[in-house]
């Protein structure tokens, strides 16, 4: 059976769940050059998007210290 809506209707299909963390295992971190942005993957949480267009740009040749304190700006 189809049923068709009059409209287009937005909902959550994976309900929102809520994690304590205090503290955070980087599987990798990845610099995707052509896109300008630069992702970490957390396990237990996943992709995080460090920094991304004029960000990257600005990020310029980052280090592990710095994407330590930009996860932990972000958190």
């Amino acid at each position: 059976m189809k049923i068709t809506l009059s409209s287009a209707k937005n909902k959550v299909v994976v309900p929102e769940q809520t994690k304590e963390f205090t503290e955070l295992e980087i599987e990798r971190v990845v610099d995707f050059a052509k896109q300008k942005k630069v992702v970490a993957f957390i396990e237990g949480f996943g992709p995080l998007l460090l920094w991304e267009g004029a960000d990257y740009d600005a990020a310029g040749q980052w280090t592990d210290t710095d994407v330590d304190a930009r996860i932990k700006a972000i958190f």
